[in-house]
């Protein structure tokens, strides 16, 4: 065999092999992606099945407070007292939309809706539930409406904690009153 051409075809078999290399790479690098993104179903929020009696202290409630903006000579506040009330029950009767929720490299996503990168996040928390589906609450670095609540369940919060806490910082969420006082009233 000639030698120039047995020399190309160890050339070919060396370059065949860094060529195998840089697949293999680039597989441990998709791996790497696809172990490094957390991917979840859930519901936007609790559904919590509203009873009769609060539906009619509902609208007991808006009529009670129109019948005295009516008294004290405000008539549109009292309209959109009752307006307000209907609005409430009508919403109450809605169920939540199934959301899919995605903690990758680049931020966390509702997917196909919201997309937040990690340099728009100041500070997350898990919060643990006992009954239903654990918490995540991300703040973002915004003044109104900061606050993201993701349902999420025990074992993807934990992974979702180690995988956030590369990336920003956790700290204890202290659950406002108004949240707790909506979730007495059963909003």
């Amino acid at each position: 065999m000639d030698p120039k051409k047995k020399r190309k075809m160890v050339a070919e078999k060396g370059s065949g092999a860094k060529k195998s290399d840089d697949a293999s790479q680039k597989t441990d690098e998709k791996k790497k992606i696809v172990l490094e993104t957390i991917l979840w179903r859930a519901a936007e929020y609790d559904y919590s099945k509203k009873s009769l009696s609060w539906v009619l202290s509902v609208f007991g409630t808006a009529i009670a407070g129109s019948v005295l903006a009516f008294i004290f000579g405000n008539f549109f506040f009292g309209l959109f007292l009752i307006g307000a009330g209907a609005l409430v029950v009508f919403l109450s009767k809605q169920r939540p939309q199934i959301c899919e929720f995605k903690i990758s490299e680049e931020g966390i996503e509702v997917v196909g809706k919201i997309k937040m990168p990690f340099d728009s996040l100041k500070e997350f928390s898990v919060i643990k539930r006992r009954n239903s589906l654990d918490e995540l609450v991300i703040r973002k670095r915004v003044n109104i409406n900061p606050y993201v609540r993701i349902p999420i369940d025990s074992k993807l919060g934990e992974k979702a904690r180690e995988m956030l806490l590369e990336k920003i910082p956790e700290v204890e969420y202290e659950e406002p009153i108004i949240d707790a006082l909506s979730a007495y009233l059963g909003f």
